[in-house]
Formats: C-alpha cells, structure tokens, sequence
C-alpha cells in the first residue's frame, strides 16, 4: 500500500476557509491521537497508517481512501479538501 498523504494535506490546505485552521501533522496526530513522529512517517513514506487510522485520515482531509492509497490514476486534485470531511 503506498498512501498519499503528503499530498492530500497539500490539496486540503490549499482549499482552506479564512478563519479554518489548516491540517497540520502536529494537528492530524491530535486528531488520530497518534504522535507527531508516527505522521511524519507517514508522509514521508517510511511507514504507512493502518487501514483502520487510513479511513479516519481520508475522513479528515475529505477525499476517498482510493485517493489516499495512489491507485494507477491517482488524482490529488480528487481530494475535495478543507471542511468537507467528518470529523
């Protein structure tokens, strides 16, 4: 599995409302309640999320877990981005 954070974060601050405060990993780590490291992993590609912890960030960020697990046609102008995902 090869995830894609780092650019979903990307798409999701890029689409940011005034006043919204931005994802970021020290955020994202609060969120999912894992530490600041564990994120940085992850965006680097050292390590890659559980599929439990995939759903929570795609969740978070607003795009598919198709979006956030690079398929053949990856897209990250598919992740929808800030405010439009559950929390």
């Amino acid at each position: 599995m090869m995830v894609r954070l780092a650019e979903c974060l990307k798409v999701y601050n890029e689409n940011v409302s005034e006043g919204q405060e931005p994802m970021t990993q020290a955020r994202l780590a609060r969120e999912l309640d894992v530490s600041e490291a564990t994120v940085s992993r992850w965006t680097s590609g050292q390590r890659n999320p559980s599929s439990t912890l995939a759903v929570r960030i795609a969740r978070l960020l607003g795009c598919s877990l198709d979006d956030l697990l690079v398929s053949s046609d990856y897209d990250p102008g598919n992740c929808e981005g800030a405010g439009t995902g559950d929390r």
